[in-house]
């Protein structure tokens, strides 16, 4: 018996000391699990899917321009009539109609008019361009069409505003040009935002040559930034684009149908 307590006490003397944990080893393998796991979870992510738009019911551009082309002229009729009205009923009224159209300038109502048409007439013989001619040839013949117009139109405002100075005074001719500083103003020296509703960024018509181009932006679900940054700035011009087309637009037709006609009113 003393014997066998001997050998278990040096067996027990034997035995190596416990050595510490390796924090390091354990801070490594952990950072390299969870690098695994972010990995794992990388590549179980999902590309982004986008809610389908429902197709909403869109009117051309010609049936737009005649709509428009109708209630400018509605309106600047209507505002004659306001200015221009008799008192036909009373018995001592030396006239028999309702408006003295002897006093309504029609050189005004020609520069009226030729703002008012102007886009009008483009779609109109845009529509029949993209009817008949060829695709290849279309930018060119656009082109040429929106420099004959703009000649035509320039040429008609001309022989209007110097018929105007005979009979008003200079000042009053200041109301006509006033708009076209602001269209300098939004625009610069392009021709295309006159006569189209909706014209396309100098940038997208670099890359759009020879091809067929819609004027609506496509939206691309993907999970590269480099083409998020894109679209978003595709989107942006488009935006700005449409909002200084929409308020030159509504300005212009509001200007020349309701305010020009209250500058050059005659007074019996």
């Amino acid at each position: 018996m003393p014997s066998g307590r001997r050998n278990i006490s040096k067996a027990s003397s034997n035995k190596l000391p416990a050595q510490p944990p390796n924090l390091f080893l354990n801070d490594e393998t952990h950072k390299l699990k969870t690098l695994g796991q972010a990995d794992n979870a990388t590549s179980r992510v999902i590309s982004p899917k986008h809610i389908p738009v429902p197709s909403i019911p869109q009117e051309g551009n010609f049936k737009f321009e005649i709509t428009m082309f109708v209630f400018t002229v509605m309106t600047s009729f209507l505002q004659f009539i306001h200015l221009y009205r008799s008192v036909w009923w009373l018995p001592q009224s030396y006239t028999r109609y309702t408006v003295n159209f002897y006093l309504i300038d029609p050189y005004v109502v020609g520069f009226i008019a030729t703002i008012l048409g102007r886009r009008l007439v483009y779609c109109g013989l845009s529509q029949i361009l993209k009817r008949w001619s060829p695709v290849s040839l279309l930018p060119i013949l656009e082109q040429l069409l929106r420099l004959l117009l703009l000649g035509l139109v320039l040429a008609s405002l001309v022989w209007c505003t110097y018929h105007i100075m005979q009979n008003h005074p200079i000042v009053n001719i200041f109301y006509l040009c006033y708009p076209i500083s602001v269209y300098f103003i939004l625009f610069g020296l392009s021709i295309s935002p006159f006569f189209d509703v909706m014209s396309l960024p100098p940038l997208l018509k670099e890359e759009c040559k020879g091809r067929t181009v819609t004027l609506k932006p496509l939206h691309n679900c993907s999970m590269s930034p480099q083409a998020i940054r894109e679209e978003v700035e595709v989107l942006k011009t488009d935006f700005n684009n449409r909002m200084k087309q929409i308020l030159f637009s509504s300005v212009l037709n509001a200007y020349y149908a309701g305010f020009v006609p209250c500058c050059f009113a005659q007074i019996l």
